[in-house]
């Protein structure tokens, strides 16, 4: 849900990370969108661009995402965003008909882990979603800039996350794309978890690219294969959580999973040395490892079972972080 935006993070992750060939140029600085007047271009993506904008009638920072898939689209002189090809017609369509799906999604939720839209549109050829304005750093800033992090510390974080997480699932909605760099932590010490990706994965479908919704390491084996005996789950998301917890403790992120399953090379944390002065009970990084096991019958089936392994059988619900 790359969707609130940061001074220190794009929170697009549907766009985040995604190399591209193509470039667009996102809409100049003080340009309007009814009340919205964008300030700033947080990031620009592969299939969208975010801004910080402020809202002239609430008085408020805001962050907008405009879907803008840049290997589909270009942006004309009038701001309107036009077709490079009139056969990218289908998939433009389909994925802001996924764009605007999602964001219709996230405004019915209102879980302080996960990121709320506070309105929607189409315009300018193209849709619009907007979100408040986070300050705050991603999981994978965090660790890049050296973070270490206690047991307690990351059991806190993971309890947010697996309450928005269980908000989700309890609608029957699966996120699919948890990672370091979509997980904000705000100064407070509160975790969202953001981007959806929804737009990046109806395009890949239809383009037939499925690397377009796969990250390596994150990805559990079944967002590999369109195979119905491999259903995706709330154990799908465990396995991405548990891929995001183990580079927290490890400073690493497990082996992809598509390599695992030609030769499993995953080591165990229960069992393997950990970096200097990092201390984990047993049992935390026993569940960990159970969240990361390649096939799906052997990893947790909800959230309510891995936040039991983990301890937290009163697991955040609302999304309060740590402190």
């Amino acid at each position: 849900m790359k969707d609130a935006g940061s001074r220190d993070n794009e929170h697009d992750t549907a766009t985040r990370g995604d190399a591209s060939e193509f470039t667009v140029r996102p809409l100049p600085l003080g340009h309007r969108l009814g009340e919205l007047q964008l300030d700033e271009v947080l990031g620009i993506g592969g299939f969208g661009i975010v801004y910080r904008a402020f809202d002239r009638t609430l008085r408020r920072a805001v962050a907008i995402k405009e879907y803008m898939p840049s290997m589909l689209a270009t942006r004309g002189g009038d701001y309107t965003v036009s077709l490079r090809s009139e056969r990218f017609a289908q998939a433009f369509d389909a994925g802001r008909g996924a764009f605007l799906n999602e964001a219709r999604l996230l405004a019915q939720f209102d879980h302080p882990g996960l990121v709320k839209v506070l309105h929607f549109w189409e315009s300018h050829g193209t849709a619009y979603m907007v979100m408040p304005f986070y300050e705050g750093r991603t999981l994978k800033q965090l660790l890049d800039g050296g973070m270490r992090i206690s047991e307690t510390q990351l059991r806190n974080i993971v309890g947010a996350l697996l309450g928005a997480l269980d908000t989700l699932h309890r609608a029957q909605c699966f996120h699919r794309d948890v990672a370091l760099d979509n997980v904000l932590i705000r100064p407070n010490g509160s975790a969202i978890l953001l981007d959806f990706g929804a737009a990046r994965k109806r395009i890949g479908d239809l383009v037939d690219d499925g690397a377009m919704m796969i990250k390596p390491g994150y990805a559990p084996i079944e967002q590999y294969t369109d195979d119905p005996a491999f259903s995706q789950g709330p154990w799908t998301d465990l396995y991405a959580l548990g891929a995001v917890m183990h580079a927290m403790i490890t400073g690493e992120l497990p082996p992809a999973a598509v390599v695992r399953s030609i030769k499993d090379t995953y080591r165990p944390l229960a069992s393997r040395e950990l970096p200097a002065g990092e201390v984990y009970s047993p049992a935390f990084l026993a569940a960990v490892d159970h969240a990361l096991q390649l096939r799906i019958p052997d990893r947790p089936e909800s959230v309510a079972a891995f936040a039991a392994e983990l301890g937290l059988r009163d697991f955040d619900r609302t999304g309060s972080g740590y402190g």
